[in-house]
């Protein structure tokens, strides 16, 4: 691996010394070619189309990845596995995230909602069929779309009026602050 982005940081120690070459919307595409990648793997929620386009023909091989629910990454780590040759190492991600999913799926996982009287619901800024509605609804949540762009403080729809209980807000591409609002 000759870069990533300043996002990719796990696992940790591996990556500590592969050089940061911006972010999803930023990348340094001069930086990336000048270590003359052989693959360039892209996301088509995370990176501009510009990025691709700098990219194609001037690199050997850029991968365009879209996964939308937990289980499509089953097929995206067979394809990864099977392009650099780790078919065994993506057998071993497969087997674990299907267990994951199952144990999310059962209530099991560590970061999987409690029981409660009825189920909680979590705002999402990209509402129903977006990864991150659909990584909820394999752990029971539901979530209601907030409008489009709307930030906090900018006089959307309160939680009541939109049914949800908690708001989850993406720490990229902005950093909001951890604040917990009451219901009363």
């Amino acid at each position: 691996m000759v870069g990533r982005t300043g996002f990719c940081i796990h696992p940790r120690e591996a990556l500590r010394g592969v050089p940061k070459l911006g972010g999803t919307k930023d990348v340094d595409i001069d930086a990336l070619l000048a270590l003359a990648p052989t693959h360039v793997i892209v996301n088509i929620d995370e990176n501009t189309r510009e990025t691709f386009e700098a990219l194609r023909g001037r690199v050997p091989h850029v991968l365009v990845t879209h996964p939308n629910a937990p289980a499509d990454n089953v097929a995206l780590y067979e394809l990864i596995g099977a392009v650099f040759n780790r078919e065994r190492i993506a057998a071993t991600l497969v087997d674990k995230l299907t267990l994951a999913m199952a144990a999310g799926a059962r209530g099991g996982a560590p970061f999987a909602p409690r029981a409660a009287p009825r189920l909680a619901r979590a705002v999402d800024d990209g509402g129903a069929g977006h990864y991150i509605s659909n990584m909820l609804a394999l752990l029971g949540w539901h979530t209601v779309p907030m409008q489009r762009g709307a930030l906090p403080g900018t006089g959307q729809r309160s939680l009541a009026t939109l049914g949800a209980e908690l708001r989850l807000l993406s720490s990229e591409p902005y950093p909001f602050p951890v604040t917990s609002t009451s219901p009363n």
